[in-house]
């Protein structure tokens, strides 16, 4: 994303967001890769 994108920044951040809060991106990062990004 460009920097100047300041509202689709917003949108993504708070997409991951709401997929860490729900469980699926532990689901799939368990799925696919070894460690976790975020050191959980």
């Amino acid at each position: 994303m460009r920097k100047k994108d300041k509202d689709l920044t917003a949108q993504f951040n708070k997409a991951l967001t709401a997929i860490r809060a729900s469980g699926k991106y532990e689901e799939i990062r368990k799925k696919y890769f070894p460690m976790d990004i975020y050191g959980n």
